[in-house]
């Protein structure tokens, strides 16, 4: 199917969820056409470098330019180093026009003056779209939600029914999942029973925090101004984490999707990304997707919100013009033509969380189910420093350097310096 076919159709599935829910939603006939620019060139810096990707994000541009007398220019950023190069462009006046950030990035650009304030061309969204608290400082909108996702557990079927447990049953508590862990992990014939990340930066702390606030711990303070990590549920959590060790394969998060997509793997904590890569590698391999386990019986399944937001720059010579491409880049009828092409993420439109859509399609309708009990980064400017030191930490205890208490205890003076 051609990237304008699936286009269609993504807005023939609009109108279907339209008339099966009752809403009034844009769609494209319905959906104003962006203000009209007077020959203005726009810059517009992005994540979306796979080709697939790249051509799904320039289409959308290109109806963008159609209905407008914009030009825009896109580069593609890498996650390694695209933080840092924007914030070099941004301090030297190079920086783009508008640019894509992760919801963990945000604060870091808000604290540096960086990010242009949309409240009053974006108010209008707010009851239409979800996850809006990471770009909102007080009466300030500094972006616009685009895609979310959230980590869940995916689970083989055939290894839970071989082991003699019910393979429709995950498991719900942190003792379940260790239980049936240990009693399917067999290295000796390439079967693991989890898959843990290891030293993994930026993907490591999104796995183990889902267990710490799902015990109701926290890394910072309300406030922002003190470490946390140093508690009786902090230390429960990753005790937890660490003690999956003896029943789990340790390596990245690339080598991990690709194991379990082979059918090598029990339990892993992924994203939606891995839905269609298991389609494509065993179309046939049978498998579920759970909410994160939760400490006890009465516990509160939370885990990990990422989302990417579409944000302008405060210094651009188009603010207004920028931000309506970044409205237009997450309408939502062209975030969800992008989460179909890609077979993956949510559109943060809400009108996505559609129990029509998703009635034929468990998988991902779990994913939404988790989103609504997930939390994003902690909101501080130095947040993406503070991960860091306690993915270092982490990372030593799972690898028996240091005993989770000292981790935790010297993560928290490290992390208080940074906070200061």
């Amino acid at each position: 199917m051609t990237l304008t076919s699936k286009k269609v159709c993504a807005a023939i599935v609009i109108a279907f969820m339209v008339l099966g829910t009752g809403l009034t939603v844009l769609s494209a006939e319905n959906v104003a056409a962006p203000a009209a620019a007077s020959a203005v060139n726009l810059t517009f810096w992005h994540f979306w470098g796979d080709p697939t990707r790249q051509e799904a994000v320039d289409s959308v541009i290109r109806e963008f330019e159609k209905q407008s007398q914009a030009k825009v220019t896109t580069k593609i950023l890498s996650w390694t180093t695209g933080r840092d190069e924007l914030l070099a462009a941004l301090k030297a006046g190079t920086g783009p026009d508008l640019f894509e950030l992760g919801s963990d990035m945000i604060a870091e650009f808000y604290a540096g003056a960086y990010l242009y304030d949309m409240a009053a061309e974006v108010n209008e969204l707010k009851q239409r779209y979800n996850a809006w608290e990471p770009v909102e400082y007080g009466t300030e909108i500094v972006g616009v939600p685009w895609i979310l996702d959230s980590r869940v557990v995916f689970y083989n079927k055939e290894m839970l029914k071989a082991a003699g447990f019910d393979e429709n049953m995950p498991p719900k508590t942190w003792e379940q999942l260790k239980v049936m862990a240990k009693k399917i992990h067999a290295p000796e014939k390439g079967v693991y029973g989890f898959g843990m990340n290891g030293r993994d930066p930026n993907v490591l702390y999104k796995k183990v925090l889902p267990f710490v606030w799902s015990n109701g711990g926290n890394v910072l303070s309300l406030d922002g101004k003190s470490c946390v990590i140093n508690t009786k549920q902090v230390k429960e959590a990753i005790d937890f984490y660490v003690s999956l060790k003896p029943f789990s394969i340790v390596d990245n998060q690339a080598n991990l999707d690709r194991m379990f997509a082979e059918g090598k793997i029990a339990f892993w904590i992924s994203g939606s990304w891995l839905i269609s890569r298991i389609e494509r590698v065993s179309p046939n391999m049978p498998f579920g997707v759970s909410m994160i386990p939760v400490p006890g019986k009465k516990g509160k399944s939370v885990s990990f919100a990422g989302g990417d937001y579409v944000v302008v720059n405060k210094k651009s010579v188009s603010t207004k013009v920028a931000a309506e491409l970044a409205k237009f880049m997450c309408r939502e009828d062209n975030s969800f033509y992008l989460c179909q092409v890609l077979d993956m993420f949510v559109p943060a439109a809400k009108l996505q969380f559609s129990e029509k859509y998703y009635e034929n399609r468990p998988q991902e309708k779990v994913i939404v189910k988790q989103l609504e009990h997930s939390y994003a980064a902690p909101k501080h400017q130095k947040w993406v420093e503070i991960q860091k030191v306690l993915e270092e930490k982490i990372a030593d205890a799972i690898e028996g350097k240091i005993v989770v208490d000292k981790a935790l205890s010297e993560a928290t003076v490290e992390i208080n310096e940074l906070v200061k």
